[in-house]
């Protein structure tokens, strides 16, 4: 799997582009909800300037809205 990432630096500060291109469009049903995830955590630490406490209870169930937006019944 290609994972890519490019970080700008710019006059309103950094600025992350992250993309993980698919294998197939199935994939999305676990990578989707992942996703939300790692970057709420990611978020809450930015903020806190701590760890992350944040657990994923809640996430997987997350997938039946991937599989609506992604059309993918």
């Amino acid at each position: 799997m290609d994972h890519r990432r490019r970080v700008d630096r710019g006059r309103a500060g950094d600025r992350a582009h992250l993309s993980q291109p698919l294998g197939n469009r199935e994939m999305v049903r676990d990578v989707g909800p992942g996703w939300e995830y790692y970057l709420d955590r990611l978020q809450e630490s930015i903020e806190t300037g701590h760890p992350s406490t944040i657990a994923w209870d809640g996430y997987a169930g997350l997938t039946p809205e991937y599989v609506r937006e992604f059309d993918l019944t």
